[in-house]
């Protein structure tokens, strides 16, 4: 009986639970069931979450959880030329754990150093192939950053940057105009001027193009010089904010034409009347896989992506590893895990040749929400 008791009892307060409405006349159980619902769907990438993305991202909070001023230059240059000893000892690979102990330096520290090797690889492969003329650049999901664009900007002469997120458009918006609400990359500049100078081979092509008989090429290398002297960081700076200039425009991953609208440079340049890109180089730094945790939406922005590569043209990616979520302020952002041999093989199977992979490795998956991040510059054969 008194089992019985209990039993009615709970029903009891069962059914008045139920009796109970919210605002939106729904009931407990039926409020405790949405709210449970919506945790429990999967984040489908911007196309779909982008309201998440809108909210939680801010443009401010990105950049100083990863690229914080820089405090001593000389340090810098120190640890980016061990880092540069070690991808050249270990087939392009670095473990950051050991320099983080040894150096007592923060991972994302040691993570921007390497992304600056590879973009400064990048920079000279395209000084070699294009020694006459500025190209034309696309950056898909350029963010709210401009130091992707730095190395880049020796030797393009438009850069697009596109991006989803309004709130990141307006901080390079800000950037280029210099509003007085603009953040403050000048440490970048610094450092990347003296990595340049500090690069043997990099000054070799700079010296030989310099003694070229072609007029284009020596034109275009006397301005890159010119950035290696004094004031030289000012003179990076103002060429690249040339550069980008107006071409700051909206863009989405998840749609085949990236949503660019039709009008103005940037359209012309990514789908010109010849039905091929004038863009000589794609780029796109830690976007598609930091946009959903979907693989399928990964493989289909990525795709996306490839097919705005000209044939003969370069795309150059980079991508955080093996990763949950990622860090945004305090709020934790969707993203999918994928690693080097998923980039692999989707440059592959869309007609790509890759010419250089880098795989960085020891990042805190329990604190970063990743374990590493992969780079990939390849050109479409």
């Amino acid at each position: 009986m008194k089992i019985e008791k209990e039993e009615n009892k709970k029903e009891k307060e069962s059914n008045e639970e139920d009796a109970i409405k919210d605002d939106g006349g729904k009931t407990i159980k039926e409020t405790a069931k949405t709210v449970l619902d919506f945790f429990k769907k999967p984040f489908n990438g911007i196309g779909e979450e982008d309201d998440i993305f809108k909210k939680k991202f801010g443009a401010r909070d990105y950049i100083e959880t990863y690229y914080p001023a820089i405090e001593d230059v000389s340090a810098s240059l120190e640890v980016f030329e061990e880092i540069q000893f070690e991808i050249k000892n270990n087939n392009n690979r670095l473990d950051v754990r050991r320099i983080m102990r040894e150096k007592g330096l923060r991972c994302e520290e040691i993570e921007n150093m390497f992304i600056f090797d590879f973009q400064r690889y990048v920079s000279k492969e395209l000084l070699k192939a294009f020694p006459e003329d500025h190209i034309k650049t696309l950056d898909v999901g350029g963010g709210p950053t401009v130091y992707q664009h730095i190395f880049n900007s020796m030797v393009a002469g438009d850069i697009i940057h596109s991006e989803f997120l309004e709130q990141n458009r307006e901080e390079i918006v800000n950037w280029v105009n210099e509003s007085g609400e603009e953040y403050n990359w000048d440490s970048y500049f610094e450092l990347i001027k003296n990595i340049i100078k500090n690069d043997k081979e990099y000054l070799e092509i700079i010296k030989n193009n310099l003694n070229s008989e072609d007029k284009n090429i020596k034109e275009h290398t006397i301005k890159i010089n010119s950035f290696l002297g004094e004031g030289g960081k000012e003179k990076i700076k103002k060429n690249l904010q040339n550069v980008i200039g107006d071409k700051i425009i909206f863009a989405d991953v998840f749609r085949g034409d990236l949503g660019i609208e039709d009008g103005g440079d940037a359209y012309e340049f990514v789908n010109s009347s010849s039905r091929e890109s004038a863009i000589e180089l794609v780029t796109s730094n830690f976007t598609v896989e930091s946009a959903t945790e979907e693989r399928d939406k990964w493989q289909e922005g990525m795709k996306n992506i490839m097919s705005k590569v000209k044939n003969g043209g370069y795309l150059a990616i980079s991508a955080i590893r093996n990763a949950s979520w990622y860090k945004v302020g305090e709020e934790k952002m969707p993203a999918v895990e994928i690693n080097e041999e998923d980039l692999e093989k989707i440059f592959k199977k869309n007609g790509f040749k890759i010419l250089n992979q880098r795989v960085l490795e020891g990042s805190n998956k329990e604190e970063d929400g990743y374990d590493g991040m992969v780079f990939v510059f390849a050109q479409k054969v």
